[in-house]
C-alpha cells in the first residue's frame, strides 16, 4: 500500500481490494479531512490500521484519489484511468465522473472542482441546452401517444405542451462527466421520452458555448 501526494491531493494504491469498498471511500474521507495537517507519513499509519480491520481481499486492487473538494474518489475497474466520486446537489447523489482520455489528470480535476463549486449554475444552463435542443421535439412528437391494454383496448394520451421554464423543472440530473476537455451532464427524461436519458454536452468544457443536448437509450 502507499500514499502519495498528487497536486493539492492525496492518491491511495492498495495493493490488494476489500469485499467493503464504502469502508475504504471513508477511510479515504478520514484522511481527507487530515490531509493539510497530517505528515504523509502518519496518514499512511491511519490508512494501514483502517484497511486492516476491513476484513478478507475478495476484489481487484482499488486505487482511491482523495481531493480537497471533490473527496474520495475512487479507480473505475471497468474503464482503466477514470475515477468516480458522489457529489450532493440539494438532497440527492450526483455520480462524478473523471476520464482524462489523453488529457493530463490535473486539468480535469481542475475542471470538476469547477463543476462542483458552480454545480447549481452550470446545472441550470445544462438544462436551458437541453430545453433549446429538445423542447421542440417534445412537444410535436413525444408529448402525444397511444397505450395499449393487457384486454386489447388502446387509449390516445395527450399531455399538454411545456414551456421551456416547465421543460427543464421537469428533467433531473443524474450524473456528470468530465471527458477529457469535454463535460457530459445525464438526466433522467421522468417520464418525458418514455425513459430515454438526456445527455448535455459541452465539447469546450467549462465555457459552455459549444453546447448540444440529445436522446440516449
Amino acid at each position: 500500500m502507499s500514499v502519495g501526494a498528487f497536486g493539492d491531493g492525496l492518491r491511495i494504491d492498495t495493493d490488494v481490494g476489500f469485499a467493503d469498498l464504502a469502508a475504504v471511500a471513508q477511510c479515504a474521507k478520514f484522511c481527507q479531512s487530515h490531509i493539510k495537517s497530517w505528515s504523509r507519513e502518519l496518514l499512511l499509519k491511519q490508512v494501514r490500521d483502517w484497511l486492516r480491520g476491513i476484513g478478507s481481499p475478495t476484489k481487484a486492487a482499488t486505487v482511491v484519489f482523495v481531493d480537497p473538494v471533490l473527496g474520495p474518489m475512487e479507480e473505475d475497474q471497468r474503464i482503466k484511468g477514470r475515477l468516480v466520486s458522489h457529489i450532493r446537489l440539494e438532497d440527492r447523489n450526483i455520480e462524478l465522473s473523471i476520464d482524462p482520455d489523453g488529457e493530463p489528470l490535473e486539468e480535469c480535476v481542475e475542471a470538476a472542482q469547477f463543476l462542483y463549486n458552480s454545480l447549481i449554475n452550470i446545472d441550470q444552463k445544462a438544462r436551458s441546452v437541453a430545453s433549446r435542443d429538445l423542447l421542440n421535439e417534445y412537444n410535436e412528437s413525444w408529448r402525444s401517444f397511444g397505450v395499449t391494454y393487457k384486454d386489447g383496448t388502446t387509449k390516445e394520451i395527450e399531455n399538454p405542451a411545456l414551456t421551456p421554464d416547465e421543460f427543464e423543472a421537469t428533467i433531473l440530473l443524474h450524473s456528470v462527466n468530465v471527458t477529457g476537455t469535454m463535460l457530459e451532464f445525464r438526466y433522467s427524461d421522468k417520464g418525458l421520452f418514455a425513459g430515454h436519458s438526456i445527455i448535455v454536452q459541452a465539447f469546450d468544457g467549462v465555457s459552455f458555448k459549444d453546447t448540444h443536448a440529445t436522446l440516449f437509450g
